[in-house]
């Protein structure tokens, strides 16, 4: 199989599995691939240049560990790939004062999801301004989700786990709207988690603790309820920690989601469709 720097990891998998051992033997970020869960939010969505970002791995060293598995890397870069890691014009342009910066750094390390903020500052960014976001990661699905809108986006690697990713606010980018935002999660007061929880009966309600599962099935069983859950229903949840991973996961789907942390291993979620 031919592949490239822009190669998705799932087109991998499906023609060899082996290659997961394979990229999972690089570096500690990308053993997650081993995990099924895991791997189905990533593979799909991550192309081998990502992963290599994500893993601080080269794309040399994946050819050395996928070649011999019959994967055969098109030597020859295309003039985008070539010029990739140029920064784009548009941000050569752009003053300091016409970005602005967010560093969601605490909010990912204190368990808070940021993308409710991350959007309504990037929806005051005006025509020919940019957003620029902080991280110890690339969002990658914060990308491809303001990519839909013809947003510009640009990544910097500024060292070690820090990456600074530009969002460019172009004339003809679409408006953002209430449906493309997708997930809307809010964490609540234990008093504003009751009354939204009372607005319930009892039979729309259906309750899941999964504070006795072994990582990856709390987000495993949640993701399996998901599908079957009703306009007038609400997934109740018992978890011990707020899951990032889950809430990446339905970050481009239309659900409300609140958020109770009670104490350190004792969170309560509520999960139901957008009015």
């Amino acid at each position: 199989m031919r592949i490239n720097a822009k190669t998705k990891i799932s087109e991998l998998v499906r023609y060899n599995k082996d290659s997961i051992e394979a990229i999972a033997s690089l570096s500690k970020p990308l053993r997650k691939l081993k995990n099924p869960v895991l791997r189905k939010v990533m593979a799909s969505r991550v192309t081998l240049a990502e992963a290599a970002k994500i893993g601080k791995s080269s794309m040399e060293e994946f050819a050395v560990v996928l070649k011999p598995l019959g994967f055969i890397f098109e030597e020859k870069k295309t003039e985008a790939q070539q010029t990739k890691e140029i920064p784009p014009t548009w941000l050569d342009n752009l003053s300091k004062d016409k970005i602005d910066f967010f560093d969601v750094r605490s909010h990912i390390e204190e368990g808070n999801d940021p993308l409710k903020e991350i959007m309504q500052r990037f929806k005051k960014v005006k025509n020919g301004e940019a957003l620029c976001i902080i991280n110890s990661f690339i969002p990658t699905p914060l990308v491809r989700r303001l990519e839909k809108n013809n947003v510009l986006s640009y990544t910097e690697k500024i060292e070690s786990e820090v990456f600074y990713t530009y969002f460019f606010k172009a004339e003809e980018s679409k408006p953002l709207t209430e449906k493309q935002e997708g997930a809307h999660v809010i964490k609540n007061s234990k008093e504003d988690f009751e009354n939204i929880f009372a607005q319930f009966d009892s039979s729309q309600i259906k309750t899941l603790d999964v504070r006795h599962l072994e990582m990856p099935m709390p987000m495993q069983t949640i993701l399996k309820a998901l599908p079957d859950l009703a306009n007038n229903e609400v997934l109740y949840i018992h978890h011990k920690r707020i899951p990032i991973y889950l809430l990446e996961e339905i970050a481009d789907r239309d659900f409300t989601v609140h958020l109770l942390q009670l104490d350190e291993d004792n969170v309560k979620m509520l999960i139901y469709h957008k009015k």
